[in-house]
């Protein structure tokens, strides 16, 4: 039954959660994979991930440094 929805997610097409911890940064992220996802496809997700967050706090920072009025 590919397709189905369970709590939102799509079951049944062979994806899975995989949970990734990188110990240099002490960040958690979970991507949505496949089986047929090679581990190169899985490094470039996963520093995709991480650079859209490095990003959104270094401008969350900024904006924060800006806005006090100083």
């Amino acid at each position: 039954m590919t397709g189905r929805l369970s709590g939102g997610v799509s079951v049944g097409d062979g994806s899975w959660t995989l949970t990734i911890f990188v110990t240099d940064l002490q960040v958690e992220r979970s991507l949505r994979v496949r089986g047929d996802l090679h581990i190169g496809g899985v490094m470039i997700r996963l520093v995709d991930e991480l650079d859209k967050a490095i990003r959104e706090e270094a401008t969350e920072a900024a904006s924060g440094a800006n806005g006090d009025g100083a």
